[in-house]
């Protein structure tokens, strides 16, 4: 098995790694990851504030 991970990284703003996980067989490959894959379905579109206070209390806890 194999991941592919590809990502997109905005300096000051973030980021996002997508994992697929892959089988390869000698007939070819099997993608086990049941994740959606299409860019629209992987969109946040609304905010989240309580994300977010975690996000700024995980910063804070850790110094960053």
């Amino acid at each position: 098995m194999i991941t592919i991970e590809p990502g997109i990284y905005i300096e000051g703003v973030g980021g996002y790694r997508h994992s697929d996980t892959i089988r390869v067989t000698k007939d070819g490959y099997e993608v086990l990851t049941t994740f959606p894959t299409d860019l629209e379905d992987m969109t946040i579109t609304k905010s989240n504030i309580l994300a977010k206070l975690k996000g700024k209390f995980i910063q804070k806890y850790l110094k960053l």
